[in-house]
């Protein structure tokens, strides 16, 4: 979802700029909209999944939670990918250099792998505690504690979701203000 829907989001300004001109649509309505389409396409893979683990029999009352996580999600791959639209009106290779920068930051991400397959420290360097800086890195544990341990994480890994996605969000109603109203004269 990350990828796919920051992919399509970040040229969306530029692809719609003829119609941006013409009329006033508020900057950020391409982007989010681009990000919905890509959404509910995951949200149809997610039910697939859904099915599979309920064939399975593992599913628990955390569950529950998994709107918010996907809500808190959403949110925050829509304020960067917004933020990094705007930035792509003014310098046209940002798309180009986040595609790759996604690429190296899926490997680094421990989805196809279990984060204690990494080792905590390695030639020095806490290797694991980097890793685990990154928000995907939180985002990715959260959904699977949630879905497939059926564990609700601790408040620190919620504290941290959060945390990473209200600072999206205000760093992307920074560059609204500061940006985001006059885009169209520059594309």
């Amino acid at each position: 979802f990350v990828l796919n829907a920051t992919n399509s989001g970040i040229p969306s300004l530029l692809a719609n700029g003829p119609l941006l001109q013409k009329i006033y649509i508020p900057s950020f309505v391409p982007c989010v909209a681009s990000i919905v389409a890509i959404g509910v396409q995951s949200l149809i893979e997610l039910g697939i999944v859904a099915v599979i683990l309920i064939a399975i029999g593992n599913v628990g009352w955390t569950w529950l939670v998994v709107p918010v996580w996907l809500a808190l999600l959403f949110t925050f791959v829509a304020s960067t990918t917004y933020a990094l639209s705007v930035l792509n009106v003014f310098f046209r290779d940002v798309s180009q250099l986040v595609a790759v920068g996604l690429q190296l930051i899926f490997f680094l991400t421990p989805i196809i792998y279990p984060l204690t397959l990494i080792p905590a420290e390695w030639h020095g360097l806490p290797l694991r505690g980097l890793l685990e800086l990154s928000p995907y890195t939180q985002f990715v544990e959260f959904g699977r504690a949630l879905l497939y341990e059926l564990r609700m994480p601790g408040l620190g890994p919620l504290a941290l979701t959060l945390g990473w996605t209200l600072a999206a969000l205000a760093m992307a109603r920074f560059v609204a203000v500061r940006r985001g109203q006059d885009v169209s004269e520059f594309i």
